[in-house]
């Protein structure tokens, strides 16, 4: 069961993925470290823009491990399942609305407000989905130098990092 065990979440992995250093993650978590940490969180290795699905411990859970559980468990992993694949349908969702709008607006110079009011027009308004907007315009605008934003129609002399924290200062 332990090989099974998410080092993250600490519970049977959900949808397994492995990074490119070996080290396998339920598909959540693994996007977590891929998009947001930069390292494994086991090894500490560079993991930045490598996970894909293992398909042999999923295949081994499924075989192995699901059919020892009682039902209330193996439901409770299927609805767990389906959580994590919502969780990442959406900030994809959100990656999508980020780019299509900068590749819209980037004649005009974009502000940052309108794009995350938009974010939220497509993705819904709860505090989980701007959670999920502040981490991956932090993520896109310093891994890509999204210095085209700013908060107003007025440039900002201190580029993007200022625009970003000003934008999100009132969510």
């Amino acid at each position: 069961m332990e090989l099974a065990t998410c080092p993250v979440c600490i519970d049977l992995m959900a949808k397994p993925c492995v990074l490119g250093c070996g080290h396998s993650f339920c598909e959540l978590c693994a996007h977590e470290i891929v998009n947001l940490n930069d390292k494994c969180s086991v090894c500490r290795r560079n993991a930045r823009g490598v996970c894909a699905p293992n398909l042999e411990l999923e295949k081994l859970i499924e075989a192995l491990i699901l059919p020892l559980m009682d039902e209330e468990r193996r439901e409770k992993y299927e609805r767990r399942c389906d959580e994590q694949k919502r969780k990442i349908l959406r900030k994809n969702k959100l990656r999508c609305v980020i780019w299509s709008e900068v590749e819209r607006r980037l004649p005009r110079n974009p502000l940052l407000l309108d794009v995350i009011n938009r974010c939220k027009e497509v993705c819904g308004n709860s505090e989980d989905v701007i959670q999920e907007i502040r981490e991956i315009f932090a993520r896109e605008i310093f891994d890509n130098d999204l210095s085209v934003f700013s908060v107003s129609g007025d440039e900002q002399d201190d580029g993007p990092t200022l625009a970003f924290k000003e934008a999100f200062a009132g969510l």
